[in-house]
């Protein structure tokens, strides 16, 4: 069977407006401050991709605010993001991220559950080797 592929690619600045709204969502905000330092974080071969910010609250001296999200939990602040967008994500599909670069990419895949397994394998590899 066919496995169809679906890349939503957002910029680093597009994830943190994911996240933080997230949080807002969920009723734990962040501390008002500067964003000091964000992108997606080096992690271990086979790991999930993680994203992470700091944030320098605007009180002085209170220690900068880390947070970093992976998993499902940033799978579920993307597709947030495409709903506030209107950006058309298939329900049924399997959904990975994998980065390109500093950007993070949702991938979607229609087919089989197995397929789909292999699938992620196969692009975690590409991703690794780039």
């Amino acid at each position: 069977m066919p496995t169809e592929l679906c890349h939503i690619i957002f910029k680093p600045t597009e994830v943190v407006g994911a996240i933080l709204a997230h949080r807002r969502a969920l009723k734990q905000p962040v501390p008002v401050g500067q964003i000091v330092d964000f992108g997606t974080k080096e992690v271990p071969t086979g790991a999930p991709l993680a994203f992470a910010l700091r944030i320098q609250p605007d009180r002085s001296g209170q220690t900068p605010f880390d947070l970093k999200m992976e998993g499902a939990e940033l799978i579920t602040a993307l597709l947030a993001l495409c709903r506030e967008r209107k950006i058309p994500v298939a329900m049924c599909g399997g959904k990975t991220f994998t980065a390109f670069g500093r950007r993070v990419g949702l991938v979607v895949a229609l087919g089989a559950a197995e397929e789909r397994q292999d699938l992620a394998s196969a692009l975690k590899k590409i991703a690794s080797a780039s």
